[in-house]
């Protein structure tokens, strides 16, 4: 018994100190001087073809993090009937206004063209910029990207998608 409570105490005090085998280099996200910040991720879903999958009626958080930064996000219709989407980004700082866009991919052949939500207003968090309503086939695609509509400073949003089924 107290052999095995020494392993014990031995094993648990090598794990408290040593580093997990899947951190990397990364800083957290830290408050500058300059009041900036540094995200945690950059370079994360900065094209369509490498957008970010959604879990249906979940919320996202990330940063854009400079003028040029866009946030690609994709949902693939798999529930075996049509389903309705909402989508919305809500400016989580005072300076940036995000815009949110759309693209439904029916199929390999036939895709809307990009639409385009009104820009959340700069400085409120209560005014998002949304889509409601966008209808996705079965085995439809809906595509999301999110910029800022006007940049200031690196600030995080906030991205709620959610899935409903059409009324009957």
């Amino acid at each position: 018994m107290k052999k095995m409570l020494s392993i014990l105490l031995i094993s648990s005090s090598l794990l408290a100190i040593s580093p997990s085998a899947f951190a990397d280099s990364a800083e957290p996200a830290t408050a500058q001087p300059s009041g900036t910040i540094t995200p945690y991720v950059s370079g994360l879903g900065d094209t369509r073809e490498t957008a970010i999958t959604l879990i249906p009626n979940q919320e996202y958080s990330l940063y854009i993090d400079k003028a040029q930064d866009v946030d690609w996000y994709k949902w693939t219709n798999n529930t075996g009937t049509g389903r309705y989407i909402y989508g919305a980004v809500w400016n989580q700082g005072n300076e940036n206004s995000h815009q949110l866009a759309s693209i439904v991919q029916y199929n390999q052949k036939r895709e809307t063209t990009m639409l385009y939500a009104e820009p959340a207003i700069a400085g409120q968090t209560s005014g998002a910029s949304k889509m409601m309503n966008l209808y996705v086939p079965d085995g439809g695609t809906v595509y999301f990207r999110i910029n800022a509509n006007k940049f200031v400073a690196t600030e995080q949003y906030k991205f709620q998608f959610i899935v409903y089924q059409p009324e009957s």
